[in-house]
């Protein structure tokens, strides 16, 4: 189409827009789930909204009334975009400040509900405009990812909401504004702090928790909450200088806390930590990805090594060649050969793109199969027992969890223990997304 042939239609479907907006041109009402009654064209909505046309000539045929799954305020709404272009809730990312106001907690939730409907009209440019002016207003505005995850109730915002989390979680404190902590409800906070990849120090975890205790008037829910609090996370002054003085968390907590941190400075011949559950890996390594070779080599991942407890890590495949990827954990404190392929080294415990494990003489199949775009988490149990081996098992995208080697061994007394390992030809590139202690 021709430029000015496209800019005269353009004209021309505006004019009719405004036209079908005229009172006396609507000929048909929709009734919303709460009872509310739009007056609508009913030509112009058929010819704007497959879905619903289609439901208006199933269903409406005999009659001047079509009821739909959506509140009537979202529809008169959604209807509006259909003759305007826009609506008026779409303004609200101009309008938001630093801080949530009680207005804004109204115009987020009539924002998810029209963002539903789009999606259920089967309208995608509305959806995208509503979800990528939720999305800007979530970076100006943090407290809103509150606000947000108490109302994605669907599945169908799932992506929505995991943006507001990781919002929620690399900036905690400008997220504790009063308002927003005020419309958060216990439910949606007990799964936040269940959450296992929070980014965000441990003692802001608790500060969260503190804050959303004192703006609620809640003491009583303040056990349950903070069980989910990992003190043992938060510094030995920080515990007995801000934590004690909360009055949140008994004697006894804190007297476990000071006692995990001792138990694991102990096990791992280091300080006690401080920081995030979850470290990233540009927190945690000195190289974030690695790169396929053209002869197959070995990478071994720039952290410490993994000896008594248990841990998890992921890889994200971010790209794949035609020959299998190998990827699993090595024993450090060796001699290793970089140029041996970690399926071919002695000191190797590999798994393969193709769903094969190797160590050493075994050679297996039948595990699934991973490939370019999958997400592959590692657990990793690892005894303080000399006499029992350790264990390395995979989950690919989030599915259920296998178990791969039940043969991994260390030398306890020595300087050994376990780091990621992969081995890529060209042009394969995965990221290492960060090692977790559980225990």
């Amino acid at each position: 189409m021709e430029g000015g042939q496209g800019e005269e239609q353009l004209k021309i479907l505006s004019s009719a827009a405004k036209f079908f907006t005229e009172e006396r041109l609507k000929n048909f009402s929709v009734v919303g789930n709460d009872g509310t009654r739009i007056r609508v064209n009913r030509e112009w909505l058929i010819a704007r909204s497959v879905l619903v046309g289609a439901l208006m000539e199933e269903s409406a045929l005999e009659t001047s009334v079509l009821r739909i799954n959506v509140p009537g305020a979202t529809f008169e709404a959604l209807y509006e975009y259909l003759c305007t272009g826009t609506t008026q809730l779409l303004r609200f990312e101009k309008t938001i400040g630093a801080s949530v106001e009680e207005k804004d907690v109204v115009e987020v939730q009539s924002l998810l509900s029209l963002l539903v409907a789009a999606d259920y009209c089967e309208l995608s440019s509305l959806s995208n405009n509503v979800s990528d002016g939720l999305m800007r207003s979530l970076e100006a505005c943090p407290s809103l990812s509150l606000l947000v995850l108490e109302h994605c109730k669907t599945d169908f915002l799932t992506d929505l909401a995991k943006r507001a989390q990781a919002t929620l979680w690399s900036n905690p404190f400008r997220a504790m504004d009063t308002v927003a902590m005020k419309h958060l409800g216990e439910e949606c906070l007990d799964l936040l702090l269940r959450d296992e990849f929070i980014t965000a120090d441990e003692f802001e975890v608790f500060r969260l928790v503190q804050k959303w205790v004192e703006v609620n008037g809640e003491a009583a829910s303040a056990p349950n909450l903070i069980d989910h609090v990992r003190l043992e996370n938060i510094s030995a002054k920080l515990l007995s200088a801000e934590v004690k003085a909360s009055q949140l968390v008994s004697q006894k907590d804190l007297l476990e806390a000071y006692e995990k941190q001792a138990l694991r400075a102990q096990a791992i011949h280091n300080d006690v930590p401080q920081g995030p559950r979850y470290l990233p890996n540009w927190r945690h390594t000195s190289t974030n990805r690695a790169i396929g070779h053209e002869e197959e080599m070995l990478d071994i991942l720039d952290c410490s090594p993994m000896k008594v407890g248990e841990y998890r890590w992921a890889f994200h495949v971010q790209g794949m060649s035609q020959q299998p990827a190998w990827i699993g954990v090595a024993l450090s404190g060796k001699d290793m050969d970089r140029e041996t392929s970690l399926a071919k080294h002695e000191y190797g415990w590999a798994y393969s793109s193709q769903g094969g494990i190797r160590h050493g003489d075994r050679n297996e199949q039948g595990n699934p199969c991973f490939k370019a775009g999958s997400k592959v988490t590692f657990t990793l149990n690892l005894s303080d027992d000399n006499e029992t081996n350790g264990t390395l098992s995979a989950a690919i995208d989030g599915g259920d969890e296998f178990q791969l080697f039940s043969d991994l061994q260390r030398e306890l007394d020595g300087p050994g223990g376990f780091v990621p390992a992969v081995s890529l030809f060209a042009p394969a590139t995965i990221e290492f997304m960060g090692i977790q202690r559980l225990r």
